[in-house]
C-alpha cells in the first residue's frame, strides 16, 4: 500500500469519528537522542560530525561520524519497529546468524553479536547498532558496541 492511500484512509477514519491504530514506525523514539555526541565521542577516542537522522515507515535510525575526514570511525543507532506487519526480531537474528554472528545473551533477552554489531531488542523495537573503527581488534570494537548498545536499551521506552 503506497503512503498517500494510507493518509488518505486514516483522513477518512478520523473524519468518520473512528480512532485509527497508530501506524507502525511512527512510535519509534528518534534514535539520535538515544546517546549524545559526547558518549559517542568518548566510545570512538575522537570528536564526531552532527549526528544524521533518517527515517521510514517501519525503521528510524542515526548515524554517528568522526570528525576527521581521513577516518573510518563511525556508530550506527536502528530502531525497528516489532509487529504483526514487519520482521519480527527471531527473523533478523535468524539472518544475523547467517552472517556469522553468534548468541550473546539467553532467553527473553537474547541478543546477537558480530564484531562491532549488535542485534537485540525490547517489547515492540529491535536494536541494531554498528560500531565501525578499522583500528581496534574484534574484541575491543565489540566491548565499544557493547556498551553503547547497553546505553541504548536504558534509554528505549
Amino acid at each position: 500500500m503506497r503512503l498517500p492511500i494510507v493518509v488518505a484512509l486514516i483522513l477518512l477514519l478520523v473524519s468518520c469519528g473512528a480512532t485509527p491504530a497508530p501506524l507502525y514506525g511512527m512510535d519509534l523514539p528518534e534514535p539520535c537522542t538515544l546517546l549524545t555526541i559526547d558518549e559517542v565521542a568518548a566510545a570512538l577516542g575522537e570528536p564526531v560530525k552532527q549526528p544524521q537522522s533518517e527515517h521510514e515507515l517501519l525503521d528510524a535510525e542515526c548515524s554517528y561520524d568522526a570528525l576527521a575526514a581521513q577516518s573510518h570511525r563511525s556508530v550506527l543507532v536502528e530502531l525497528t519497529t516489532a509487529g504483526p506487519d514487519s520482521a519480527s526480531f527471531e527473523q533478523r537474528a535468524q539472518f544475523f546468524q547467517t552472517e556469522g554472528a553468534r548468541q550473546i545473551g539467553s532467553g527473553g533477552g537474547a541478543t546477537y553479536a558480530k564484531r562491532g554489531a549488535i542485534l537485540t531488542h525490547k517489547p515492540g523495537i529491535i536494536l541494531f547498532l554498528i560500531v565501525t573503527d578499522d583500528t581496534r581488534t574484534e574484541e575491543a570494537i565489540f566491548a565499544v558496541a557493547q556498551k553503547l548498545a547497553n546505553k541504548v536499551l536504558t534509554r528505549l521506552p
